[in-house]
């Protein structure tokens, strides 16, 4: 009795499989974000003391200040685009 033989294996597809729909990124947007903004104005006002207390430059305190506020619009904006959505 022969042995039997399994069928050959068909070959892959030359077509690419069908695209799936892009996740939205919003949905992965941290609470955590503004927890560097908490961690930037802490560092803008203790440059702001140690321009007080040793006379170091205070822009260095005012840029830290500025980007704190810039990541805070950041931050806010993305999650009120996620709460939208």
């Amino acid at each position: 009795m022969p042995a039997e033989t399994a069928p050959p294996a068909e070959p892959a597809p030359n077509h690419p499989k069908p695209l799936t729909p892009a996740k939205p990124r919003l949905k992965h947007v941290p609470l955590g974000s503004f927890a560097m903004v908490m961690g930037l104005a802490g560092t803008a006002v203790a440059w702001r003391l140690a321009h007080q207390q040793w006379g170091v430059t205070p822009w260095i305190g005012r840029g830290i200040a500025i980007l704190a506020l810039a990541v805070f619009a950041l931050a806010a904006a993305a999650y009120g685009a996620k709460a939208i959505r």
